[in-house]
Parts: C-alpha cells; structure tokens; sequence
C-alpha cells in the first residue's frame, strides 16, 4: 500500500523504549529506513507510555536485585541483560529521566464499555491508531 518514490515517516518503538521516527523514500527494491544509519532506542520506559519518569523508575525498583529465577523478575528492567536488576539498570533510566519519544506521550482513556472478556472498546489516544500513516512496531527481545 506504500507507493514507491513516495516520502513516509515510521514510528518504531521496542519493549520498554521510547518511540523514534524516520523518514524514509519508498523504494520499489530496498528500502532503508534513516538513510541506512542506525538508529538510536532510548531504553527505560517500562510502562510504554513513551515517557521515562518516575513511573518506570518505581517499577524497576520494585524488581532491583532480581534475577531470572526470582519471583519478581522482568526482563524489560534488565536494560544491558547481566541477568541482574541492578544499579546499572538503573542509571539506563535515570539517564533517560524526562525524555519523551516521537509522537509524544500515549495514554488510554479509562474505558466506556469493556467486552465480556475483559477487552476494551477504545483505542488508545496519542498512539499510532489515531494518527494517520504507516507504523512500524520492533518486537520485544
């Protein structure tokens, strides 16, 4: 559906990142995003509101000192994978502190009618479903 020679911007946002935008000319061969130089996922954001603040600063205190054969282990918190929630998964956020992804922050409004499975109704606001183009999701690790 992307026509080539065509200028589009692509939103990519990893498990517990926030969002960066590139633009990229489609190609009818290859097409490659940012020119072909990488590009840079801000980690920290653990509750993917595309904020790191003291919301997911709380969140991986709460697993600080956690390995992979804790209870309270999460491996979105271990940011440089040592297999331990420490310090320097930490600093990755407090590092990160303030900053917001492409698009700015997303939120869901609390749901007016929910699905006899629990499901929602409504999108989200201030994502990719309510703003026009394409979007490109990374897959978690």
């Amino acid at each position: 559906g992307l026509t080539p020679g065509t200028r589009y911007s692509a939103l990519l946002k990893g498990s517990a990142q926030i969002a960066t935008s590139s633009a990229f000319t489609m190609s009818p061969m290859v097409t490659n995003l940012n020119e072909g130089k990488p590009l840079n996922l801000l980690s920290g954001d653990l509750n993917d509101d595309n904020v790191i603040n003291s919301a997911d600063y709380s969140l991986a205190q709460k697993a600080l000192g956690a390995t992979n054969t804790s209870s309270n282990w999460n491996e979105n918190v271990d940011f440089n994978s040592d297999g331990i929630i420490n310090a320097f998964d930490l600093v990755i956020i407090t590092k990160n502190m303030g900053k917001t992804g492409a698009s700015g922050a997303w939120t869901s409004p609390l749901p007016k009618v929910a699905t006899p499975s629990a499901g929602l109704t409504q999108s989200a606001v201030g994502g990719p479903l309510d703003s026009p183009g394409h979007w490109i999701w990374i897959p978690s690790r």
